[in-house]
């Protein structure tokens, strides 16, 4: 259940996340080669949609995950999810966007590498309380156009949808020590197990920090 605490920064409309996040689509099958050397996954021989052969790189720093996926048709397949970084001056614009890349088959190597097997117990909803935290204000207050550009589509990729996770977003400088102090203390002290993904600096974890240890509580 997505829940947030009100941002007093600036959110992208629904037209600029779509247009910050590109959707690329490649059958391995109709390659007429396809590697996988040095962790970069190359192809060639792809057919366009102008009909000419095409092919592409990408580099495996790049590479976010792979997920195991099913067509329209039933058949198996593969979406690769990575970042490409965006030419820009606008220091208040995400320099990266997410990029989906479709394939009916992908060399053992990309796999042992990338392929997603399944949530870690601490992302599980049934196993832990699961947090979001989103410091709109921290550095270049960039945190926010990372979650709704990026983040939450990887999230829902491997089956954490908006509703398995709370989502806060901050609205002052107080907020992430409040936030530890109040709901992660007392729900440690209630034999809770949680688990928080911080978008933030390394201020966040200090105030998170400090917020456990105000109150003069112990945690369990």
């Amino acid at each position: 259940m997505a829940s947030s605490i009100p941002a007093d920064a600036a959110h992208g409309s629904d037209n600029d996340l779509e247009s910050r996040t590109s959707t690329s689509t490649f059958s391995a099958d109709d390659a007429t080669h396809f590697s996988y050397r040095n962790g970069d996954l190359n192809w060639s021989g792809a057919g366009g949609s102008d009909g000419h052969k095409s092919g592409g790189t990408i580099k495996g720093e790049d590479v976010i995950c792979v997920t195991e996926n099913k067509g329209s048709d039933g058949a198996a397949g593969y979406t690769i999810f990575s970042l490409a970084s965006i030419d820009t001056t606008d220091v208040k614009k995400l320099p990266l966007e997410l990029q989906t890349t479709s394939a009916s088959n992908l060399p053992k190597e990309c796999l042992d590498n990338y392929l997603f097997h399944g949530l870690p117990t601490y992302l599980r909803p049934a196993e832990a309380q699961i947090y979001i935290l989103i410091s709109t204000l921290s550095g270049t207050c960039l945190a926010p156009d990372f979650y709704d550009v990026v983040l939450r589509h990887i999230l829902e990729a491997i089956g954490l949808t908006d509703s398995s996770y709370t989502l806060i977003r901050t609205n002052s400088a107080h907020s992430v020590r409040e936030f530890a102090s109040k709901e992660l203390l007392q729900g440690a002290n209630e034999g809770k197990k949680q688990s928080v993904l911080m978008l933030s600096g390394d201020g966040g974890v200090v105030d998170t920090l400090n917020g456990l240890l105000e109150s003069g509580e112990k945690s369990q």
